[in-house]
């Protein structure tokens, strides 16, 4: 192992122990970690990305673990369940990937780390501990995030090509005639664009969401 996975396997199980303190900061931090290891580690061969691939799953579910442990004391019934089903089918379908073909996690996929950030987002800015108060807003909620989600699946282990470089939005739609190019923009337009239906969700279920009522919480 290298020097530059040994300093980023330290950083990815040391700075995500920062969801037990803070879970929404924490599991923004882990996840902008897990985006970003890719540009330090110099990934050029077939047998190198193997190695990373693997590498880079352990850590995911180490600190979608510390995230899973912490929805356990959410007061939101349905998302406490919710979110344990996703965090284990997750985990199901890592060691499937790495003894079979890692194009299976296209039927796994990692919907449980948006469904962690989803929910926070709600709870910090509705100032609201429960969210799932009916049937229909559980749906939505899970389509919002799985329907991207499986996108950027398909991308990374199906097709194993960068989105951008099938579609590159920044010179395409002539952002490049008058936008630098100083943060990758192809890279972060995909970003906005996978984000665009959970965000809009998000503002939905803020603004036009059911407060607790017994008579309408499902149950599971």
């Amino acid at each position: 192992m290298s020097t530059e996975y040994l300093i980023l396997t330290l950083v990815r199980l040391i700075l995500p122990l920062s969801i037990i303190r803070w879970p929404l900061f924490g599991i923004l931090l882990a996840a902008f970690l897990d985006y970003r290891d890719w540009d330090f580690l110099g990934v050029s061969s077939d047998r190198e990305m193997i190695f990373y691939q693997n590498w880079d799953k352990f850590m995911d579910i180490y600190y979608l673990a510390l995230a899973w442990f912490v929805s356990l004391k959410w007061e939101d019934k349905i998302a406490r369940t919710t979110g344990s089903i996703l965090f284990f089918w997750r985990s199901l379908g890592v060691p499937a990937a790495f003894f079979i073909d890692r194009s299976l996690l296209i039927f796994f996929p990692n919907v449980f780390e948006w469904f962690f950030i989803f929910y926070l987002l709600f709870v910090f800015l509705k100032k609201r501990q429960v969210l799932f108060t009916s049937g229909k807003i559980l749906i939505i909620v899970l389509l919002s995030i799985t329907i991207p989600k499986l996108a950027q699946e398909y991308f990374m282990h199906v097709i194993r090509r960068f989105p951008w470089d099938i579609f590159n939005p920044y010179k395409e739609l002539g952002f490049d005639k008058f936008l630098p190019n100083v943060i990758n923009w192809p890279q972060w337009l995909w970003v906005v664009a996978f984000g665009l239906l959970p965000i809009l969700t998000l503002i939905w279920v803020i603004k036009f969401a059911p407060k607790k009522m017994e008579s309408k919480i499902i149950n599971l």
